[in-house]
This record gives C-alpha cells, sequence and structure tokens, in this order.
C-alpha cells in the first residue's frame, strides 16, 4: 500500500511541475482532463531527466578507469 501511495504522490508532483511547465510556454488546455493528460508524462519525464543528471556525475566518476581502458584500446586497434 505504501507503494501505490508513492506512485500517487509522484504522480501528482508530476503533473504539477508539467502544469506548470504547460502553462508557461503558453498551451495548457482548457479543460482540466487534457490538461492533466498532457502534464503527467510531461512531468514524468523532467523528473527522470533530473534523477539522470543527479547520478550521472557519480557513476561517471566510478567507471572513469573503466572508460579510459576502454577508450585506449579502441584508439590502439583504430589506429592500426
Amino acid at each position: 500500500m505504501l507503494d501505490l501511495g508513492l506512485a500517487l504522490f509522484l504522480a501528482l508532483v508530476a503533473a504539477g511541475i508539467g502544469k506548470r511547465l504547460l502553462n508557461w510556454i503558453g498551451e495548457l488546455p482548457d479543460h482540466p482532463l487534457d490538461a492533466l493528460a498532457l502534464a503527467t508524462p510531461l512531468g514524468l519525464g523532467l523528473l527522470a531527466l533530473g534523477c539522470l543528471l543527479l547520478g550521472e556525475p557519480l557513476t561517471l566518476r566510478k567507471l572513469m578507469g573503466t572508460l579510459l581502458v576502454v577508450a585506449g584500446i579502441w584508439l590502439v586497434t583504430g589506429i592500426r
């Protein structure tokens, strides 16, 4: 039941963020259900991009050695 509450909370937050963005760009529909249908996926996408933005630097810092080794092998094989 707690998972459903969290999912509902995230959907409401996402709908609020999406509605604010739709209103800012001037594309907010007149009907409330249309606005909810457009705002929720937009807000969920923005939340997902925010999570990706927060998680990417930490992941890249941990994987930097591996990325350098793979890039080095790629360069060596590409030069030959």
